[in-house]
C-alpha cells in the first residue's frame, strides 16, 4: 500500500514595528525588483500618487513590503522617484484559471500610521482596472506593518491571455474597488502592475475523490477531492441521510458515529458545467489502540522579535484515533514564549496550530487514544524559534541586514557609507558564515559619540556570547578576532548627538573537512529484549563542523511511502535511541543537513530473538584523566537488555545515567 501525506500552509501574523520601509508581493517563486518600469506604459490606465515624495526615506511606510499570489512572492525595495512601477522584468508572473479561487496577500510598511491596500486584475483586456476586477471583499484599514488577504474567484468569462494584476496601498483610507485608476484616494502610497495569464477555459468537467483505506467509527476522515483547482464550487452529500448537500468545501470532513455501509457523492462545477462521483464504503470500529503520529508545518524558524510564527500540528495516526492531546515542552507554566493559537482546549483538537513569540526549542508529544487505549509518539527539540541568522549580502547595513553567511563582507553603521547614524537606535548584526573555525573584524573608520553611542562586539551568535570589545569615540580599534566562527554585533545610540559611525570589513577562516558524509553505526542484527529492545544509533558522520549540523531520522522507513518533506521520527538529535517490539527485518534513514551539504543515508537491520548469553563490552571516552573532569561509559555489548555498572574506588560523582 502506498501511502501519501499532505499539509496546508501555515498561517502568518505580523505585529510590531518593522523597520524595513518596503512593499513586497508574493506570486510563482520569489522576486525582487531590478530595473521595473516606472512610468505608465500606454494604454493602460495611469496611477499616481501626488504625495509620495521621499516616501521611502521619512519613516512614514506608506509603500509595501511585499505581495503573494498561487505561490509567488514578490519582495520590492521602495524607490522614492518612483511611487508606480510596472514590473515588466519578471516577465509572466502566475498563471491563473477561470473559475479557480485564490487569495492574494500584501503588506504594507507603516508602523506608525493606518494604511490600507486593494488589488485588480484586468480581466477583459480593456488596459482598464473597473470596480468589477476588484479582487476579493470590501477592503480595511490596518497598523503594525498590516497584512491584507483578499480571497476571489477568476470568472468564467474572464479573456483567456497575458493581462495585468495591479496592487495600490495608501494612508489613513480604505483602498476600494473604485480607486484601480487615477491618483490615490489620499495621494499617499505606491502601486505596483505585474504580467499575469489567465490560461484558456476548463475542459468538460469530472469529479472524483479518495477514500481512505479503512474509515473508523468516531475517528474523523478526510474524503480528498482529486481536482483541486479550476472549478466554481463542490457538493458533498452523503446519501443515507437524505438528498441535502452536507458541505460545499474542496475537501470533505466528517466523523461517523456509527458502524455500516455508506454511500457518497461529490458534485463538481467547472466553466464548463458540472459532473458527479458516487463511491460506497464500510465504517467498522477499530480494532487495536492507535498508532501515534504526527508532522509539523515547519520544524525550525527564525524569528525577528517583529511578527509571531505559527506553526500548524498534523496528526497522521492510525487505527481509529477519536481523541487527542498535544504537549508541548517547554509549556506556559515554565514561561515559554507559545501558545494554542484558538485556545487551550486546541491541545484536544486532531490538528492543531501554535504561535511563538519568543526563542526557544520545543519537544512535542501527541497522545492519540480511541476505545481500546492509547499511544504517545514524541519528537524532542522537534520545533526551534532561533534568533535571526545570516543573509547572503557582502555589502551590508545595520538597521537594513540583520545578518551575512558570507565568509567575506563589508558593514556599516545604519546611515551607510555616506550618511550619519541615527539616534535613538539599537541594531544587531550576525556574521556566521558557514563552517568557519574564526572571524577577524578589521576597521576601516569608526567615529561615535564618545562614551555614549556604542558598539559591542561577541564571540558567538548572541549578546550572551564572549565580549570582545566595547568600542566607542573616533580611534580606530584593533582587529577583532571571534574563535567560535560567529560574531555578533550590536549598536546603540542615545537621543542627542550623532556621527558618521563606522565601517568595518570581516574574513573568515573556513574549515577544511571535506564533504559532508552520513553515517552511523548499526549492526546486521539486533536481539530481541521481551520487553521491547532499545537501541541507540551512534553517529558516526563526517565533513561538518561540531554543532553546525541537523539530523533527521525515520526508523522504520519505508521505501514505498511517500514521506513530506519535514516528516521525522527524531527531529535534529545526533544519536538518538529508539524502541522495537516485532521481530522483523527494518530500515533507517538518517539525512544529514548543514551549511555546507546535505547528505542522506538508509541503513537495515534484522531483530531477532537469541537464547545466547549477552556479549559483554563498554567504551569510554577517555582513559587518562584529572580530578574534576568528566568521563563518557557507554555500553556496547551485543543481545544484552539490562545493564548493572560496578566503578571502584567510589571516588567519583554520577552526573548523569543510572
Amino acid at each position: 500500500m502506498k501511502k501519501f501525506f499532505t499539509k496546508q500552509k501555515s498561517k502568518a501574523l505580523y505585529l510590531g514595528k518593522l523597520f524595513s520601509l518596503v512593499c513586497f508581493i508574493t506570486l510563482s517563486g520569489i522576486f525582487t525588483a531590478t530595473n521595473a518600469q516606472s512610468t505608465n506604459p500606454s494604454p493602460y490606465c495611469a496611477a499616481t500618487h501626488l504625495n509620495s515624495t521621499n516616501h521611502c526615506s521619512n519613516g512614514w511606510g506608506f509603500h509595501f513590503l511585499n505581495f503573494s499570489l498561487n505561490g509567488s512572492s514578490y519582495t520590492a525595495t521602495c524607490d522614492n522617484s518612483a511611487s508606480y512601477r510596472f514590473l515588466n522584468n519578471l516577465g509572466t508572473w502566475t498563471t491563473l484559471s477561470p473559475g479557480a479561487s485564490y487569495t492574494i496577500t500584501m503588506q504594507v510598511a507603516s508602523t506608525i500610521y493606518s494604511t490600507s491596500a486593494g488589488a485588480w486584475i484586468d480581466y477583459n483586456d480593456d488596459k482598464n482596472f473597473s470596480s468589477a476586477e476588484w479582487l476579493g471583499p470590501n477592503g480595511s484599514m490596518g497598523t503594525n506593518a498590516p497584512v491584507f488577504n483578499r480571497t476571489f474567484t477568476v470568472p468564467c468569462n474572464a479573456k483567456p491571455g497575458l493581462t495585468r494584476l495591479r496592487v495600490r496601498c495608501d494612508y489613513n483610507l480604505v483602498v476600494a474597488p473604485q480607486h484601480g485608476c487615477g491618483n490615490s484616494p489620499q495621494n499617499y502610497g505606491e502601486t505596483f502592475d505585474v504580467t499575469v495569464l489567465i490560461s484558456a477555459p476548463s475542459s468538460s468537467p469530472s469529479a472524483d475523490f479518495v477514500i481512505p483505506d479503512t474509515v473508523y467509527v468516531n475517528s474523523p476522515v478526510k474524503f480528498v477531492n482529486v481536482n483541486r483547482t479550476g472549478y466554481v464550487g463542490h457538493e458533498w452529500d452523503l446519501l443515507n441521510f437524505g438528498g441535502n448537500v452536507d458541505a460545499t468545501t474542496v475537501d470533505f470532513n466528517y466523523t461517523f458515529t456509527s458502524t455500516g455501509s455508506y454511500q457518497l457523492k461529490l458534485t463538481s462545477t467547472n466553466c464548463s458545467g458540472s459532473a458527479f462521483r458516487t463511491k460506497n464504503f464500510t465504517v467498522v470500529n477499530p480494532t487495536s489502540k492507535p498508532k501515534a503520529d504526527f508532522v509539523a508545518s515547519k520544524n525550525e524558524i527564525i524569528f525577528t522579535g517583529s511578527n509571531l510564527e505559527y506553526v500548524d500540528l498534523y496528526d497522521l495516526s492510525q487505527y481509529g484515533t477519536s481523541n487527542w492531546e498535544w504537549i508541548i515542552t517547554p509549556d506556559q507554566q515554565a514561561l515559554a514564549p507559545w501558545d494554542f493559537s484558538n485556545g487551550p482546549t486546541a491541545r484536544y483538537d486532531k490538528n492543531t496550530n501554535l504561535y511563538f513569540y519568543g526563542e526557544e526549542k520545543y519537544d512535542v508529544c501527541l497522545v492519540a487514544s480511541n476505545a481500546l487505549g492509547s499511544d504517545t509518539a514524541c519528537k524532542y527539540q522537534y520545533i526551534k524559534i532561533v534568533p535571526p541568522g545570516a543573509g547572503s549580502n557582502f555589502t551590508n547595513i545595520m538597521g537594513v541586514q540583520t545578518g551575512s553567511d558570507l565568509d567575506t563582507g563589508v558593514i556599516y553603521d545604519s546611515g551607510g557609507r555616506f550618511n550619519d547614524y541615527s539616534n535613538s537606535e539599537f541594531n544587531t548584526f550576525l556574521i556566521a558564515p558557514c563552517a568557519a573555525t574564526e572571524v577577524k573584524l578589521s576597521f576601516v573608520s569608526f567615529d561615535t559619540e564618545n562614551n555614549v553611542d556604542k558598539l559591542n562586539v561577541y564571540d558567538g551568535t548572541s549578546a550572551s556570547g564572549n565580549l570582545l570589545a566595547t568600542i566607542s569615540g573616533n580611534t580606530i580599534p584593533q582587529t577583532l578576532v571571534a574563535k567560535s566562527g560567529k560574531m555578533f554585533l550590536e549598536f546603540q545610540s542615545n537621543g542627542t548627538t550623532t556621527k558618521p559611525g563606522f565601517e568595518a570589513r570581516w574574513s573568515a577562516t573556513m574549515a577544511n573537512d571535506g564533504a559532508p558524509k552520513a553515517d552511523f553505526i548499526l549492526p546486521d542484527t539486533i536481539y530481541a529484549c521481551s520487553s521491547g529492545t532499545d537501541f541507540i544509533f551512534k553517529n558516526t558522520s563526517t565533513g561538518i563542523l561540531e554543532g553546525q549540523a541537523n539530523y533527521d531520522w525515520i526508523f522504520e522507513y519505508d521505501q514505498f511511502i511517500t514521506y513530506p518533506p519535514a516528516y521525522c521520527e527524531a527531529c535534529d538529535e545526533e544519536s538518538p535511541e529508539w524502541s522495537y517490539s516485532t521481530n522483523q527485518t527494518y530500515s533507517v534513514r538518517m539525512v544529514l543537513k548543514s551549511c555546507e551539504g546535505n547528505d542522506t543515508l538508509v541503513k537495515s537491520f534484522v531483530l531477532s530473538s537469541t537464547t545466547n548469553n549477552p556479549i559483554i563490552d563498554f567504551s569510554v571516552d577517555k582513559r587518562k584523566v584529572i580530578v574534576g573532569e568528566s568521563v563518557q561509559l557507554s555500553e556496547e555489548s551485543v543481545a544484552g537488555c539490562s545493564y548493572e555498572w560496578s566503578i571502584f574506588p567510589t571516588s567519583y560523582t554520577l552526573e548523569g545515567g543510572s
